[in-house]
């Protein structure tokens, strides 16, 4: 298991506050060395915003995109990979405007992510969002290298605030900190040949506990007064290794080759004992 993500959210402002940046920056590096110090490797550490239109929204295309380059910059000298500036509602008639912008955000940036809402509670998906986003998704494609830049713009559906993985994430309220794993290693032990469904959800329960919680106490206790600790998402995000990935962590189950019967009812269970 490794953290994918240390995710620290704030409200940078504007003009942009550097300073705040700076202490998200200064605090996540004090986690991420405590992390590795305690035998967990850190991948990335990441800022996440509220929706940039709720405080841009009274700024002109031109001053979003410089925006969007100067919290970059910052981001980068204060140690912080990847920084999302939340979603756009294009069902919001204050924010549909905004929807126009993301290609070129996307595209004048490296390591800046964006989302769009595409449906929620008492928001239910719609025919024009979905064009609309998908219109984006085209430029994106066409204004990025081998269309790559839409690594950094997802649609979102029914996520909430302070979802640690990208491109997801966004932030509300006081400053918080939370963390992304990639633990799907951890799940593929616990899936050990031979046991019943009831033992490997109790297995994989115990194995959680026992490599997540003194992860999870550690970064409680060095998050202070300074962010509220929002805690540790559990999806087992997966790597590419046979060790880390998912299909090979259900294939131990013995439901032959992932896709095969049975997929669903391994995947049903996995998501029950994390749930």
């Amino acid at each position: 298991m490794r953290v994918r993500a240390i995710t620290v959210g704030l409200d940078p402002g504007f003009p942009l506050n550097w300073q705040a940046v700076a202490t998200a920056g200064q605090f996540a590096t004090r986690v991420r060395a405590a992390c590795e110090d305690a035998g967990v490797p850190v991948q990335t550490v990441r800022l996440a915003t509220p929706p940039f239109p709720l405080y841009l929204g009274e700024r002109t295309e031109a001053e979003i995109v410089r925006f969007a380059v100067e919290i970059e910059a910052c981001c980068r000298d204060y140690g912080i990979d990847y920084c999302s500036l939340g979603p756009v509602n294009f069902q919001a008639d204050a924010e549909s405007r905004f929807l126009a912008i993301v290609p070129t955000l996307i595209a004048q940036t490296e390591v800046i992510f964006v989302s769009a809402v595409l449906g929620g509670q008492g928001n239910p998906v719609q025919a024009s969002a979905a064009r609309a986003i998908a219109q984006v998704i085209r430029a994106i494609a066409r204004l990025t290298p081998l269309g790559f830049g839409n690594l950094r713009f997802a649609a979102l559906v029914n996520c909430p605030p302070h979802i640690p993985f990208f491109p997801a994430a966004f932030h509300a309220e006081e400053p918080a900190v939370a963390l992304a794993l990639e633990a799907a290693d951890v799940v593929a032990a616990a899936c050990a040949p031979g046991l019943d469904l009831t033992e490997v959800r109790a297995s994989l329960r115990r194995e959680l506990e026992k490599r997540v919680l003194p992860v999870q106490n550690l970064v409680r206790q060095l998050s202070g007064q300074e962010f509220v600790f929002r805690g540790v998402d559990l999806s087992p995000a997966p790597g590419p290794a046979p060790e880390t990935s998912i299909a090979y962590a259900l294939e131990r189950l013995g439901v032959g080759r992932f896709g095969e019967p049975g997929t669903l009812t391994a995947a049903a269970l996995i998501t029950a004992a994390l749930k």
